[in-house]
């Protein structure tokens, strides 16, 4: 009886390391298939400005807008972002220093990988959020590009994106996509959107500005993948921020407290965010508010 209950003990385990072996070769493949497809993007001619208030706007779109700096620094010479279980993140050296894409990229180079999430030889970008940046209108993207290259060099390397075992199975399970995937690469313009306190200016900073991708597709909140950082919060009137003046919303992004005093996990990038004008603060404040009430996390339509 012993000898048969040792059996059986033993071909179950057989059979259980088969079945992670085989799931840990399809998610391999399966992840594999997609991080080397390429993509043969032809972009549009921009004009790129070199004039200091074109300069400046760029400097704004790539700061508190885009939040471009956030992940490449003020100075845009990349870091590494995130070192943990799923994946490495690193965020490539933009300027012309040592190690960074700037002396090798042309203005479609960047134009391609800022827009379409695409590198000059075709591989996909794999956490970088062009799929809203694919959004950028034409002249902001110029704009973004004119500010890249007025940058001082920086010498800094820091290193490949890395998707880890446990990245690639949440990129398989469809927790995150490589943003290539989801843009249509046959459009190469976009037209401006009027600035102003308005609520389409507002949909258009917060798109750009990728707030979905924390606080999700229907911007109602969500727990992040990343380990250790907090929930996001619920930007619908169905959450805390129903009961928020444009005051309030406007002191929350620029000293991180929240009207009853808390303070805003600095995972949120209210310090970058912040540094918007009052208008563009207003705008987004506008556009929240216009959103259907939501309960926390709740269902992508």
């Amino acid at each position: 009886m012993r000898t048969r209950m040792m059996r059986w003990l033993l071909r179950l385990t057989v059979g259980l390391v088969a079945i992670i072996a085989l799931t840990a070769i399809a998610v391999y493949g399966i992840s594999e298939l997609r991080l080397r497809k390429t993509y043969q993007v032809e972009v549009a001619e921009l004009f790129i400005p070199t004039d200091a208030a074109s300069i400046e706007r760029g400097r704004i779109l790539a700061g508190p807008a885009a939040h471009c700096a956030g992940c490449h620094m003020p100075n845009l010479g990349g870091q590494v972002m995130v070192d943990d279980l799923p994946f490495l993140v690193a965020a490539p050296n933009l300027t012309s220093g040592a190690g960074g894409v700037g002396a090798t990229y042309s203005n479609g180079d960047l134009l391609r990988a800022i827009r379409h999430g695409v590198r000059p030889d075709g591989s996909t970008i794999q956490l970088m959020p062009a799929q809203n940046y694919n959004q950028l209108s034409d002249q902001d993207v110029a704009a973004i590009i004119a500010y890249i290259r007025s940058m001082p060099p920086v010498d800094n390397q820091p290193g490949e994106t890395e998707l880890r075992p446990l990245g690639r199975l949440l990129m398989v399970l469809g927790q995150f996509g490589l943003p290539a995937e989801s843009i249509d690469h046959t459009v190469t313009s976009s037209a401006a959107v009027p600035f102003g306190r308005t609520v389409a200016y507002g949909q258009y900073l917060a798109v750009i500005g990728n707030c979905a991708s924390c606080h999700g597709a229907n911007y109602s909140g969500a727990p992040l993948i990343i380990p250790g950082e907090p929930p996001s919060a619920n930007l619908t009137p169905g959450g805390g921020l129903s009961d928020w003046s444009e005051a309030d919303f406007v002191t929350a992004m620029r000293a991180g407290v929240r009207p009853d005093g808390s303070a805003i996990d600095p995972a949120m990038p209210w310090e970058l965010t912040g540094q918007l004008s009052d208008d563009e603060l207003g705008a987004l404040y506008l556009y929240f508010k216009t959103l259907p009430a939501l309960e926390y996390n709740s269902p992508a339509e």
